[in-house]
């Protein structure tokens, strides 16, 4: 061991704050609405009431159901939800070459996002084989060359997949440094994803929709990492303050593995049986301080249930909070639009509530010292993450004593890993400090920066921003 700092210091236990087992909201964490996506179906109207699992399917071969205003609001504004995701196609924002062009129902979703005062998110699909229209290209791009793609809906026909030409990555940056230009500093939005390539803009291909012959052309592996690193860095150049997340399949290329070295976020959209261990690699060892996405909890109306009859390998949506928090997620997705979130929060509380024990990062300091070595004084705070990953960014803890501020900042890139045991950290106090120390916290994420609540229930509230401390 080490010699000790603390072996030539006075010391004396000033606080303590106990664990808190409220949810606690915070930046760069929390569970995810969709307001607006792709998988815009009820699936919980009586025709698919005892289907199960086959619900899913059978959805998209009834109307599609765009929610009124009122249900996105009533969806943002859930207890529950810290961040409203948004999932469009590219001519949901875009119409004309060199300006963005927002559709109504995407603007509805924003101003539900304005009104809830809540986070929100984003990614736009190139190519969707479950939206009803066949391409997602703006009108002026119709004649760009696409593959054709089998949809979810047959009776829709077929999709088109835009191929990776070089008009195709022009227009594609274009539309990304307008997207950027508008957005990027909008403090409200938490994280983009990355996208552009393959079906979603997930970065794959699969599930035998292309002939053989696309096939062939699309899983060059070569081909495939050039444009990734490409879209990677026409991502990375229009959102300069917001974290970038990449899908798990995005890291199969040696692209999206450097992205992760350098902090790029990372995301799943599935964790049932399909589920990799490589896949799972990504979140485990990406850069400490990026974030973890976790998609996406569908819930079902008659959901299978686990007993002890059902063996170890069942698997029950109910189960997937737990999955995705095992894993260590920072957001975690519940449902494809505002139907699946309201149904949820009205039959299903507890998938909500198994969420909020343990999702992202839950801070606070456990003792404080007042520590000295006859020259200088110091706060020590043994601080403590009672969640299930680590801080995703860069913290801040500021102690203001007697008018004089004093800041620490920590990361968990710099071995600060507080998850599940005490690290002690030091803030510097004025030589004569007596009286009341205010401690605070500010999270950075890339360039945005919020205020973090402490994860304790204290003479200062639940949750509290700020916490007294008697020196």
């Amino acid at each position: 061991m080490k010699d000790s700092i603390y072996r030539n210091r006075t010391s004396k236990q000033v606080a303590y704050f106990p664990r808190s087992r409220a949810y606690i909201h915070n930046p760069g964490m929390g569970i995810v609405s969709m307001l607006y996506s792709d998988h815009m179906v009820d699936m919980h109207i009586p025709e698919l009431n005892g289907l199960d699992g086959a619900a899913f399917d059978r959805a998209h071969q009834v109307s599609r159901h765009i929610p009124a205003y009122d249900e996105m609001l009533a969806a943002a504004n859930y207890e529950y939800t810290d961040n409203c995701y948004l999932r469009v196609g590219w001519r949901d924002l875009q119409q004309s070459s060199g300006r963005l062009d927002l559709s109504d129902d995407v603007k509805r979703a924003l101003d539900a996002v304005k009104t809830s005062g809540k986070s929100w998110s984003l990614r736009v699909m190139q190519c969707s084989p479950t939206n009803p229209e066949p391409s997602l290209l703006p009108d002026f791009l119709s004649w760009l060359p696409c593959a054709e793609v089998d949809g979810e809906n047959s009776s829709e026909g077929k999709k088109l997949l835009p191929l990776y030409t070089e008009d195709y990555f022009k227009y594609w940056s274009e539309f990304c440094s307008l997207l950027g230009e508008k957005f990027d500093s909008d403090e409200s939005l938490a994280y983009v994803d990355l996208s552009g390539y393959g079906f979603w803009g997930e970065g794959h291909h699969g599930s035998k929709r292309l002939s053989a012959n696309d096939d062939e052309k699309l899983f060059d592996r070569t081909a495939g990492n050039e444009r990734v690193e490409r879209l990677i860095s026409i991502h990375e150049q229009a959102f300069r303050l917001t974290p970038m997340v990449l899908n798990a399949h995005h890291c199969e290329y040696e692209a999206g593995r450097d992205a992760l070295e350098r902090g790029a976020w990372v995301r799943r959209d599935s964790y049932f049986l399909w589920f990799k261990p490589q896949e799972a690699e990504c979140g485990l060892y990406r850069k400490p301080s990026a974030g973890v996405v976790a998609e996406t909890i569908i819930p079902l109306d008659t959901p299978p249930r686990r007993t002890t009859d059902s063996g170890n390998g069942f698997r029950s949506f109910l189960d997937l909070p737990g999955l995705k928090c095992d894993w260590g997620c920072h957001y975690g997705v519940v449902g494809f639009n505002p139907a699946d979130t309201l149904f949820a929060a009205k039959s299903y509380p507890e998938l909500f509530a198994d969420f909020a024990e343990r999702i992202g990062y839950r801070v606070r300091p456990s003792i404080v010292w007042l520590t000295g070595d006859g020259e200088r004084r110091w706060l020590t705070l043994g601080m403590v993450n009672d969640g299930c990953v680590g801080i995703p960014g860069e913290l801040t803890l500021t102690a203001e004593c007697m008018g004089v501020y004093t800041h620490t900042v920590v990361s968990d890139d710099d071995n600060y890993n507080m998850c599940g045991h005490m690290t002690l950290i030091d803030l510097p106090l004025p030589d004569n400090a007596s009286g009341k120390v205010k401690l605070s916290a500010e999270l950075r994420m890339r360039g945005k920066r919020a205020p973090v609540r402490f994860a304790t229930d204290s003479a200062d509230g639940v949750g509290p921003y700020v916490l007294t401390i008697d020196v």
